[in-house]
């Protein structure tokens, strides 16, 4: 802030960093968001609910601090590295999207990660609920795969996005009973995709019928 003037550096749509600056007096109170990389006044009595639902790319988040999409909520539109400073790193427990949306326990997108393609009214079952740290919009060709060390998705889980050669090391290896997951996933008995391999492209709520229960230590995502 300089002298009534609110500098930000904003994403646009494709994810570039550009340099915006708003009076925030113009804003008479209302929120300032960020619209494609310009700052913005949100428009008036939504309580930035609805923000950005149409905006950037025709991508967005609403993320809420209750499940069923009650309590509190904030929209975004683009990349939020930490959502420390924006006051709901921890605390989320529902989510409305516009797009696909990536979410993480860690800021900077680490710990497990979860893809959001639709609405999800409780992130309790995800293992995610008061824990979401970081969120960015990815693409549709996103893949990812959440393992449940229990079958019907109960249990300790974790997301992944990419080939793991070896679940040894994540503490995964020959514990997962169920998995949800975008895209097509191969799953194999032995590291370094060995042993029996099973390509999977929808979710699985109990993999004892395949003969894959507590057995598994590679994953990867498969082409179609």
């Amino acid at each position: 802030m300089i002298n009534g003037r609110l500098n930000a550096q904003c994403e646009d749509s494709r994810g570039f960093p550009r340099n915006a600056y708003i009076e925030v007096a113009a804003c008479e109170g209302r929120e300032i968001v960020n619209n494609n990389g310009t700052l913005t006044c949100a428009p008036p009595n939504d309580g930035g609910r609805q923000w950005g639902r149409s905006g950037a790319g025709g991508r967005s988040i609403t993320v809420y601090q209750h499940t069923n999409f009650q309590g509190a909520s904030r929209t975004y539109n683009g990349v939020v590295a930490n959502l420390v400073p924006e006051g709901w790193n921890d605390v989320i427990s529902s989510a409305r999207v516009r797009g696909n949306w990536e979410v993480c326990t860690d800021a900077n997108f680490g710990g497990r990660c979860q893809v959001f393609d639709a609405d999800v009214a409780n992130v309790v079952p995800l293992g995610l609920n008061d824990v979401i740290s970081s969120i960015r919009p990815v693409g549709r060709s996103q893949a990812s795969i959440t393992v449940f060390q229990h079958t019907n998705f109960s249990g300790a889980s974790r997301t992944y996005s990419g080939p793991v050669a070896n679940l040894v090391p994540d503490g995964w290896n020959d514990v997962i009973s169920s998995m949800t997951l975008r895209g097509r996933w191969e799953v194999c008995t032995d590291v370094n995709f060995g042993g029996r391999c099973q390509l999977l492209d929808a979710d699985v709520a109990n993999v004892v019928p395949l003969g894959l229960n507590d057995v598994i230590s590679s994953i990867r995502p498969a082409s179609r």
